[in-house]
């Protein structure tokens, strides 16, 4: 289970934050195979 950490400049929207980690949680999952139903990613 990964834990991943995002930071983002002030000011970033929600729509966009959410791609962010949506992209991140895809590339471990293609990665690594974690299993999709995990997602371990704060957004700051």
């Amino acid at each position: 289970m990964p834990f991943v950490r995002t930071a983002v400049r002030q000011g970033t929207d929600a729509i966009k934050k959410k791609e962010i980690v949506e992209c991140i949680h895809d590339a471990l999952v293609s990665a690594i195979s974690m299993p999709e139903d995990e997602l371990f990613n704060i957004v700051k």
